[in-house]
């Protein structure tokens, strides 16, 4: 439906602002579990570092893994995807990096802080880690680590915003590993 195209694309904004600054620059804590598991290295959710790390195959691998977390909520439960994938370009204080920004309007009556929660249930059990979780005005905010090692890990932002009954959105922004 075009009139929730703006609710999601706000809710996108929304929460980039809230997240600036949150690039994948800092080590996930040391002495976290590593995936060990065949299923859960040959997950669809698990990120692959390419083997030529450059801004074209970093930035395929962020859109494929996107993609994938997309895939993870049931299409019934999708009226709109709002998708912005791009190449952050380098600031003085930060280093360039791959963005993957997704805004997913559901149907008003699913719970978009259960969707999000189911979302990273998935991603946990696909070997990611979970860094923090808090709640903010109503949006329920969980970041996730890839890994261990910053340089190699992509980082992530799962959000459900119950906020405007009746329309329900899901964002879930991926960084990449910085950029050389």
């Amino acid at each position: 439906m075009p009139e929730r195209r703006p609710l999601a694309l706000l809710a996108a904004v929304g929460v980039a602002i809230a997240l600036a600054g949150c690039t994948p620059t800092a080590a996930a804590p040391s002495g976290s579990p590593t995936p060990s598991s065949s299923s859960v290295a040959a997950s669809p959710l698990r990120p692959v570092f390419p083997d030529s790390f450059d801004a074209t195959t970093t930035g395929k691998e962020s859109t494929r893994l996107g993609d994938a977390i997309d895939a993870t909520v049931p299409t019934a439960s999708i009226v709109y995807v709002d998708k912005h994938d791009q190449l952050v370009a380098a600031t003085s204080q930060a280093p360039s990096y791959f963005g993957v920004l997704r805004a997913m309007t559901l149907s008003p009556s699913i719970d978009p802080v259960a969707t999000a929660g189911s979302i990273v249930t998935k991603l946990k059990a696909a070997g990611w880690m979970q860094l923090s979780s808090k709640d903010t005005g109503g949006v329920h905010l969980v970041t996730l680590s890839s890994g261990t090692l910053a340089s190699e890990s992509w980082f992530a932002v799962v959000s459900g915003d119950p906020s405007t009954p009746g329309q329900s959105v899901v964002v879930v922004q991926l960084a990449s590993p910085d950029l050389p």
